[in-house]
């Protein structure tokens, strides 16, 4: 949340930088990145960005 409060249109490449060294062991990882990118978009088209 801390990201995306910053910068909602943050890229892929940004997010799984933000988010390294903390790595799900179910391998969900690439599901989390797709969720963080949609809530990124969410959060800009609410606040008008």
């Amino acid at each position: 949340k801390a990201l995306l409060e910053k910068n909602p249109r943050a890229s892929r490449r940004q997010i799984a930088a933000f988010l390294d060294g903390n790595l799900c062991r179910c391998g969900a990882h690439p599901r989390v990145l797709n969720a963080l990118v949609a809530a990124g978009r969410a959060m800009a088209e609410a606040r008008g960005a």
